[in-house]
Order: C-alpha cells, then sequence, then structure tokens
C-alpha cells in the first residue's frame, strides 16, 4: 500500500518550485499529460513501477517520449521520482499536486457519479449549484454508475451528498420497515373523515324534495283520476249526493233561459 505522506513531501516541493516560476497550472496540464500517458502505455507503465530496471535507462526513455512535451523542469521532477525508485507513486503524487493548488485557491473537490453520462450543459449546471451550495469555486470529476438507477452521487472531502434514485428507494422501503401503524388503529374513521364525501345539515324538507320525484302542475280533475283507484264502487251516500247535485245544476241551468225570454218580452211590451 502507498504511503500518502510520501507522495504529498513531493507534490509540496514540486509545487513550491511551479509557484516561484508562476506555472502551477501549466506544469499541473504537463504532469497530468505525463501520468495519462504511462497508464496507456502498459511498457512505460511497467518500466516505472519495476524497481530493478536501471534508472539510466528509464531517464533516457522518458526522455526520449516526452522531452519535447513538457518543460525541463518538469522533466527534472520526473528523474527525482525515478532516482529514488518512487515510480509507482507517480499517478497518487499528481492527485497531491492538484490538491495543493486547489487549497491555495480553496477551491473544492467535487466527485460526482451518476447513473448516465452526463452533457457538458448538465456538468456546468450541477457544478454551479455545488458552488452556490459550498460557497467555493468547485473542480468536478464525473464518473459512471448504472446501479444508481438515476440522479446522482456527490462527494465533496468526505461529505457525501446522496441524490440517487436507489438511495430514495431505499430510504422510502426504510420507512415502511419503521413506520409505526399504531397510529392507524382507527383506519375506517379516518378514511371516511379523508375519502368519503362530507354531508351536508340538510333540513327535512329539502331532504324530501331531493329524493321525492317533481310533481307535475296538474289540473284539479286530472289529479283526482290519477289517484283514484279504477272502477272503484262509490256507496249510495255519495251517489245520491252526486244525483242531487247533478239534477240542482240541471234545474238551475233550465230556469236560465226562461228569465231571460221574460225580460226580452217586457221589454217589447213597453215598446
Amino acid at each position: 500500500m502507498l504511503d500518502d505522506s510520501v507522495a504529498e513531501r513531493y507534490a509540496e516541493a514540486f509545487f513550491s518550485v511551479a509557484g516561484e516560476h508562476e506555472k502551477e497550472d501549466i506544469w499541473k496540464e504537463q504532469l497530468s499529460n505525463i501520468v495519462t500517458t504511462v497508464s496507456k502505455i502498459p511498457f512505460l507503465d511497467k518500466i516505472m513501477k519495476y524497481p530493478f530496471a536501471l534508472k539510466s535507462e528509464k531517464r533516457d526513455i522518458f526522455t526520449k517520449v516526452f522531452s519535447s512535451q513538457v518543460d525541463q523542469q518538469v522533466l527534472n521532477f520526473i528523474y527525482l521520482i525515478i532516482d529514488h525508485d518512487r515510480g509507482a507513486y507517480l499517478n497518487l503524487i499528481y492527485e497531491k499536486y492538484a490538491e495543493c493548488i486547489r487549497k491555495s485557491r480553496r477551491i473544492l473537490l467535487a466527485e460526482i457519479t451518476s447513473a448516465k453520462e452526463l452533457s457538458s450543459y448538465e456538468q456546468t449546471r450541477l457544478i454551479s449549484s455545488i458552488s452556490r451550495r459550498e460557497g467555493r469555486a468547485v473542480e468536478a470529476s464525473f464518473k459512471i454508475d448504472p446501479s444508481l438507477i438515476g440522479g446522482v452521487v456527490v462527494k465533496i472531502e468526505g461529505k457525501i451528498i446522496d441524490g440517487s434514485l436507489k438511495k430514495s428507494l431505499k430510504d422510502l422501503a426504510d420507512s415502511f420497515v419503521k413506520a409505526d401503524f399504531s397510529a392507524f388503529s382507527d383506519s375506517e374513521e379516518l378514511l371516511e373523515d379523508e375519502f368519503l364525501p362530507k354531508e351536508e345539515n340538510l333540513s327535512e324538507s329539502e331532504e324530501e324534495i331531493e329524493f321525492l320525484p317533481e310533481k307535475e302542475n296538474l289540473s284539479e280533475s286530472e289529479e283526482e283520476i290519477e289517484f283514484l283507484p279504477e272502477d272503484e264502487v262509490l256507496p249510495k251516500e255519495e251517489i245520491s249526493i252526486e244525483e242531487e247535485n247533478s239534477k240542482t245544476k240541471l234545474k238551475t241551468v233550465q230556469d236560465e233561459p226562461v228569465k231571460k225570454s221574460k225580460k226580452k218580452k217586457h221589454k217589447k211590451s213597453k215598446q
């Protein structure tokens, strides 16, 4: 296992020299180029980490590959690492050097892991959001983890902000497991209060009107016909009363024309 303190000593020494030349960012980019190239070429990676290879041969190889790409001070720093058999520390030294730059400028390093690759626009928005939240500039690295399902996980200096869908589903499942359902002993009443429509306080007349069919405006005769049963035999008393009434009506109707005719004759006699 590599010792972080060893890498920190080399990184701090290199950062000090870079500061004197005001080339912190330039040398960071050049050192990053060396680290990336070595990791991509197995032969260079093996030579750098193999402790029994001749140091002079290692120097010659790195000179041929990188002399035209980096400043001489950066190449001298690589020679120093080779001479002290610290080739296995190359990646870690670079990380510690970048950390020195961030600390000097109060820049936060955010490791952002998402379920799928984020667009440049999404990356920029996310970095801006983290920067506003923390009140400092942010330098971010991005990774992909499909197991997150959705959302992102942000790691900032040991703090983890888990906004993934996987975490949300886990929290939801945990909440169901830990939930206390004793409060729902009166579940029927709760359902009635929350979900069933509330009954309005209606007067007796309103309740009757609501449920009875509306009455049509009928004449008196139609109303009597509607409610009387068919083929009903009336009692004799009622029949006699109706006969008397009909006779009285007939008599009245017969008498009236006679009276009128008398009046007419009387008028003629006067003439």
